[in-house]
């Protein structure tokens, strides 16, 4: 097994997504209650009018939630009525569990007043901070453990990133005819933590992934997210994400059948049955032709890319006509010298348009998704003639993608 590679990734939320859906669960759970306690009858409801806060740092998210309540101490003539208004601010901890999940370790910290309690009717001879304690006994006894249950779920990154590779990296089609499929799946985690940027919340981790383009879909369901704990140091250095990309022979084939059907040569338009392409002692092509002859072309060649210079070439290039009929074998060495004075007239291949061009269509096809793809840089690092596929490693140093609702915003470190 490979040793994991973890790189550094960003996760930009908005503020107003998180509290909306942490407002939204809390809100189905309690919107308002009446109880007794302390010989007064208290009615808190979540207050609609005041805004929540949420503040983040480091690895700690700090959630402030404003709730409204009225108070009455019924006495006859004596009786006290009053309302108010009391923010209660909430510390949430992130934690590495043993089963290598994110638990939210939370306290009730401290409360405040957004509005001061007032006594409407009669006269008030306790301290409010009296008040506030039985709130936030009544909190601590009724709702907290929904409360952590609820943030443990809004704040569940590990099946966030699931998520979004499901819904935005698993199996999308970027090309067609030929068909290419992306995949990008994360096998591991480590939380680095939060920095509140005012009006949204960046989430610094480093991954342990998988980016891939291959001519097949993935037919295997990406694995649970873990997080694992390690020291940051060890992972600062900056590292080139990579993308591999695998096309496998009969995706090649495919390839080449487009191509070279109807391609001429001698004014005779090729008419191909089959191709195939197997790589053992050297790089073979052969091509079953119809017409203009029926017979077969064999193209061997020794393949080697010049990273340096930006180019695939092929050494030893042979060519082999084979034919079935009496006056094609007389021409076969001439038609033999066309093509590969052809071949000749195209390689060296040299790839920097080419990959102009694919990052062009990745981030087109992108788009069509629904998703906003942004590439600074893309680098061929290597390519390789396997015995069953063609594989390349792609690199990327700076990159973003956003889904065109701007919810979310993943970029590279």
């Amino acid at each position: 097994m490979p040793y994991p590679t973890f790189n550094g990734i960003s996760l930009l939320w908005s503020k107003s997504d998180i509290m909306s859906r942490i407002e939204e669960a809390i809100s189905c759970q309690w919107e308002k209650e009446s109880f007794s306690a302390g010989g007064f009858l208290i009615d808190v409801a979540l207050a609609v009018k005041e805004k929540w806060k949420l503040e983040v740092s480091e690895k700690t998210v700090n959630v402030s939630l404003p709730l409204d309540f009225t108070f009455k101490k019924p006495e006859g003539l004596f009786s006290v009525e009053g309302e108010g208004g009391i923010r209660l601010d909430i510390c949430c901890r992130f934690e590495v569990t043993e089963d290598r999940n994110i638990q939210i370790d939370a306290d009730l910290i401290s409360h405040d007043w957004f509005k001061t309690p007032t006594v409407t009717i009669g006269s008030l001879d306790i301290p409010f901070e009296f008040l506030a304690n039985i709130i936030v006994n009544r909190v601590k006894e009724n709702h907290w453990d929904n409360w952590m249950s609820t943030f443990n779920s809004v704040f569940n990154i590990s099946h966030q990133l699931s998520e979004l590779q499901e819904n935005y990296a698993r199996n999308i089609k970027i090309s067609q005819k030929p068909d290419f499929y992306a995949n990008f799946f994360i096998k591991q985690w480590v939380f680095v933590g939060f920095q509140d940027l005012s009006t949204s919340v960046k989430l610094i981790l480093y991954a342990d992934y998988e980016a891939v383009i291959s001519d097949k879909p993935s037919p295997y369901q990406p694995q649970k997210i873990v997080c694992v704990e390690k020291p940051v140091a060890e992972l600062m250095s900056r590292k080139t994400h990579q993308i591999h990309f695998f096309c496998s022979y009969e995706g090649l084939e495919r390839i080449l059948m487009l191509y070279v059907n109807n391609y001429e040569i001698g004014g005779r338009s090729f008419d191909v049955e089959k191709i195939i392409i197997r790589n053992t002692s050297v790089f073979e092509i052969r091509i079953f032709l119809r017409s203009p002859l029926q017979g077969t072309v064999t193209i061997s060649s020794v393949p080697f890319f010049n990273q340096e210079k930006l180019m695939l070439d092929f050494a030893n290039i042979k060519v082999d006509v084979t034919a079935n009929q009496f006056l094609y074998q007389l021409s076969s060495p001439i038609i033999e010298k066309i093509i590969r004075k052809r071949i000749e007239e195209y390689v060296p291949i040299l790839l920097a348009d080419y990959l102009l061009e694919m990052k062009k269509m990745v981030i087109d096809m992108a788009k069509s998704k629904g998703i906003l793809l942004s590439v600074q840089t893309l680098e061929l690092s290597s390519v390789k003639f396997d015995i069953s596929e063609l594989s390349a490693v792609f690199a990327l140093n700076d990159f973003e993608v956003s889904p065109h609702d701007g919810n979310w915003l993943l970029s590279s470190l």
